[in-house]
């Protein structure tokens, strides 16, 4: 119960004036979380859901949030469990190197949920 309150309030502090886009392996918006981070705006949160694979990727913040306009979100779909995992996959072509999450020079930017291998 604690952890679907938590949830709504952060939905709902972070969703007030921005966009939310899903993540799922059908009928989402996108079906990989990359794909969402390059169309996100500050304010903006990624709702991850749950798939039968976890998300082999590796992710680059190419944009934050900010002070006025809020974080982006990656968050996990209420009562849901996304795996991101990095095996297998060649190093992340942002920083040309086996980072999992790459944010260089990047604030106002949340992590919740996810399990990260």
């Amino acid at each position: 119960m604690k952890k679907t309150f938590l949830f709504i309030l952060i939905f709902l502090i972070t969703t007030l004036s921005a966009k939310t886009i899903i993540v799922a392996e059908t009928g989402g918006d996108f079906t990989s979380i990359q794909a969402a981070l390059n169309n996100v705006v500050a304010g903006d949160s990624i709702l991850v859901k749950e798939k039968t694979t976890p998300y082999y990727e590796k992710l680059n913040f190419s944009v934050g949030g900010n002070a006025v306009n809020g974080y982006i979100t990656l968050i996990a779909y209420p009562e849901e469990h996304p795996i991101l995992d990095g095996a297998g996959v060649a190093n992340n072509p942002a920083s040309y190197t086996d980072d999992m999450i790459y944010a260089e020079n990047i604030s106002y930017i949340r992590i919740v949920g996810l399990e990260i291998r």
